[in-house]
């Protein structure tokens, strides 16, 4: 007979703490290298670009415009298109290794992100990409069973690195593993949003309520340029900051989730 499945958000969070904080140096370094050099070559090429066009940057400089929305021309848009792409892919690595560092042991180094990262990554992103078309199509018909199957194939991702089996065996592995605490697991995503919504309202207070003071202050007008500057660094620390915190964490809690379910679903 399988174990009853029993999980309990306080006892994952736990898990996922002392995880992270064993392994934090290694996180960070990771994080580091894949998030945030890419994050600062791209914040300071948009800068220079930003700089070099006087019309764009009394446009971004004008307060009002900080509400109202700014003029962009059409390179700049292209550049930060590119850009999300760009880190799109970082962060595809960053999940590819840490998932598959985080199955294999509890403490991971550096060098076991980046080798794993890379052993895993174009399977992780076929994976990705196939996962995305099914649940796609799902949300695309009808929304209820999109986020039905979103949620019974939440650690299809994990079976997949963990086992090495095929993206549709292991979206079914993860079905079986789901099924019985299917509320459970929806619930623990809904309260894991709410704090991530939080947290980037929490960073938009932090970034744009300066900007409401300086309207004041300029009666709209134009900002110095070293206050734009300032509100760029900040704006990249912050996301910087977000990414290592919420990143490994979410990733490592699914992960202990799906450790304990797969430990329940032994006989």
């Amino acid at each position: 007979m399988p174990k009853e499945k029993k999980i309990k958000f306080g006892n994952m969070l736990s898990m996922t703490l002392k995880q992270y904080k064993a392994s934090f140096y290694s996180i960070f370094k990771f994080m580091l290298i894949c998030i945030g050099i890419p994050l600062l070559i791209i914040y300071l090429i948009g800068v220079v670009l930003i700089l070099n066009d006087s019309a764009f940057l009394e446009s971004i400089l004008n307060v009002a415009n900080q509400f109202n929305g700014s003029y962009s021309p059409m390179y700049y848009t292209l550049f930060s298109w590119i850009s999300v792409v760009i880190l799109l892919l970082f962060s595809l690595f960053v999940y590819a290794g840490i998932i598959s560092s985080s199955v294999k042991k509890f403490r991971f180094s550096l060098h076991d992100l980046l080798s794993n990262g890379k052993i895993s990554y174009f399977r992780f992103i076929f994976f990705i990409i196939i996962f995305s078309l099914l649940t796609g199509l799902l949300f695309l018909f009808l929304v209820l069973p999109g986020i039905i199957f979103f949620i019974f194939w939440l650690f299809g991702s994990y079976i997949y690195l963990d086992k090495k089996e095929g993206v549709i065996s292991s979206l079914g592995s993860s079905f079986r593993i789901v099924r019985g605490v299917w509320w459970k697991l929806f619930g623990y995503c809904v309260v894991i949003g709410l704090i991530i919504i939080g947290t980037l309202i929490i960073k938009d207070l932090i970034l744009f309520l300066p900007i409401g003071v300086l309207s004041s202050i300029y009666g709209g007008g134009i900002i110095p340029k070293w206050v734009f500057l300032i509100h760029v660094l900040f704006n990249l620390v912050l996301t910087f900051l977000m990414h290592l915190v919420i990143v490994p964490n979410l990733i490592l809690f699914f992960k202990n989730c799906y450790f304990k379910l797969k430990e329940s679903n032994k006989g």
